[in-house]
């Protein structure tokens, strides 16, 4: 989605709280990943509707969880 209208906005928005919710819960689970893209979702469609100069902004997010037992 490249070169999306407010991409940088929008990109800024999902990092900062998929980061935000993995800092708060100290979990590292697939579940909190998941809550972590839908919230940072929300947030995103939620600043495009209240902004009209944001409107159709829309990021690309990519996550990775990695988790290895002890040994």
């Amino acid at each position: 989605m490249g070169g999306a209208k407010a991409g940088e906005k929008a990109s800024e928005v999902a990092v900062q709280t998929v980061t935000e919710i993995f800092s708060e819960t100290g979990q590292r689970d697939s579940q909190v990943l998941l809550r972590a893209v839908e919230t940072a979702n929300r947030k995103v469609l939620e600043l495009a509707r209240n902004d009209p100069k944001l409107e159709g902004m829309g990021t690309t997010l990519v996550a990775v969880l990695i988790w290895a037992r002890a040994c």
